[in-house]
């Protein structure tokens, strides 16, 4: 166990500090504060961590519909039903474009 010294804080700030992590001593306030600052830091990395996967995925999902796009247009194509995806071809193909991404 340590013991160390705190100066020259500002009151309302250690007032403010006490309330928000329910202790009543200045020294176990800030103990506490440092100990959920670091949770926090582990959370924050882990949420960024999964933000991160999901793009990801998200950025396969696309490759895979800018693949399946002119299969599908073929498909049409030899159903005869060339008026399906004509209306939206163009919004369809800038929409799932690798070259164009969201998150990157």
């Amino acid at each position: 166990m340590s013991t160390f010294t705190i100066r020259d804080l500002d009151e309302e700030k250690l007032d403010s500090l006490k309330e928000f992590t329910r202790e009543r001593t200045a020294s176990k306030a800030l103990i506490s504060a440092a100990s959920q600052a670091m949770g926090y830091k582990k959370e924050s990395e882990k949420r960024k961590q999964d933000c991160l996967d999901l793009m990801e995925e998200i950025k396969t999902q696309q490759q895979l519909i800018s693949d399946l796009l002119p299969l599908c247009i073929q498909v049409q194509e030899i159903a005869g039903q060339t008026s399906l995806l004509n209306d939206r071809l163009e919004e369809l193909t800038r929409e799932y474009s690798v070259r164009h991404s969201y998150y990157y």
